[in-house]
């Protein structure tokens, strides 16, 4: 069962999802997301029209197409934790993609943490910003962007739990201007007083 400060964000979701997609017409090969007894996403995922079942996030319901099984074959994971792990390997796999390809002045390579996390402390090389970042995702918080020679201004290591549940909209916010070059970048989240 996932557990989190952010899980009435995970649990809503889930549920509107699932309310949503019941309360309109039933459509054949619609993929219907499962929630666990808690209102989070179950770590297993299955797809009633393809009889293909997948690990997901607890968090996010994000499926992990690589875990892809018939539901009469069994799973080849353990999706109970294989999305924690995947979450740690994704920074380490995008590290490794950036620095195989041709090194290009301007990329931003992610920085990963000993257990493949993402640090909490991004910097861009190219344009010299430091950025809090969210160790799961990677994501990036604009406002707390400073000069690396400047220091930081934010405890990168705890501003991102205090930011809520990672975005999980298909078309995220970027910043504008050369800092979010090759880098994704999340816009401050509005506030009630906005």
């Amino acid at each position: 069962m996932y557990s989190s400060d952010a899980g009435t964000s995970a649990q809503t979701r889930c549920l509107e999802e699932k309310a949503a997609a019941e309360a309109g017409p039933m459509l054949v090969g619609v993929f219907a997301k499962q929630c666990a007894e808690d209102g989070s996403y179950e770590t297993t995922q299955c797809h009633g029209s393809t009889g293909y079942c997948y690990c997901a996030r607890p968090d996010t319901g994000e499926v992990f197409q690589e875990t892809a099984y018939r539901a009469w074959q069994g799973p080849q994971h353990d999706c109970g934790s294989y999305w924690g792990t995947r979450a740690q390997t994704r920074c380490l796999e995008e590290k490794a993609a950036a620095e195989a390809g041709p090194m290009l002045v301007g990329v931003f390579v992610k920085q990963c943490a000993e257990d493949g996390s993402y640090e909490t402390t991004q910097c861009h090389g190219s344009t010299g910003y430091c950025y809090c970042a969210r160790p799961d995702t990677g994501e990036v918080f604009q406002e707390t962007a400073y000069r690396a020679w400047q220091g930081p201004q934010h405890d990168c290591g705890s501003y991102w739990q205090a930011q809520g549940p990672p975005l999980t909209d298909d078309r995220p916010t970027l910043a504008s201007g050369p800092e979010r070059f090759n880098m994704d970048v999340v816009q401050p989240r509005p506030t009630n007083s906005e």
